[in-house]
């Protein structure tokens, strides 16, 4: 009877996410502390933050018992990002969308804030491994190959631009290139890419 395969985890990226956590926590203390004593609970944003926190170690013990072909299936994908367009769309909608310093970036949901951008980075991420993993040799071609492929960051892109934010969607942009050069991309359409990219960021 073959022995059962034991589900290991990376105990050096566990704790550097752990002290990642903690150094957040302190900085947010300190950086709230005299606001919120005023209020009555000096912990009150530490607090939010823990189940923030809470919510997140749940979602991550959970995603790692899942096969990672199951996020290769097309269905899980189109989830993902219909998701995560559903989102971006509904955030900047006034009245929906939770405006702070002129930019409606959050969703608030069941009274914690959430950035719809954040899960659209996740869902590219998923989206482009799964379609270079497909495509194969046609991301040497750029019209037939590479450019369909951007099409899903570009939206997300322009959408995250509305609200706006810039860093962020430009950070989509580039996690994407960076996953095309990882998949072989050839270095001449990588140059055409990276100064299209540049003169998108300094047009805007």
């Amino acid at each position: 009877m073959p022995n059962p395969v034991r589900r290991t985890c990376d105990k050096t990226v566990v704790t550097l996410m752990v002290l990642l956590l903690l150094m957040g926590l302190v900085t947010l203390f300190s950086a709230t502390y005299y606001q919120k004593a005023a209020t009555g609970d000096a912990l009150a944003a530490v607090k939010k933050q823990l189940i923030g926190v809470a919510l997140g170690a749940a979602a991550c013990v959970t995603l790692s018992r899942v096969p990672y072909r199951v996020f290769r299936r097309p269905k899980v994908t189109l989830l993902l990002l219909a998701t995560s367009a559903l989102t971006l769309i509904l955030v900047i909608i006034p009245g929906i969308g939770v405006s702070i310093n002129g930019s409606r970036r959050w969703l608030n949901i069941f009274g914690l804030s959430m950035q719809p951008s954040e899960f659209a980075k996740y869902a590219m991420v998923v989206f482009m491994a799964g379609a270079l993993d497909r495509r194969g040799e046609a991301i040497d071609r750029l019209f037939t190959g590479i450019i369909p492929l951007l099409v899903v960051p570009g939206v997300m892109f322009l959408l995250i631009l509305e609200q706006p934010n810039l860093s962020t969607g430009g950070s989509i942009l580039i996690c994407a290139l960076v996953m095309l050069f990882a998949a072989g991309l050839k270095k001449r359409h990588m140059a055409l890419l990276g100064v299209s990219g540049f003169c998108l960021g300094a047009f805007y």
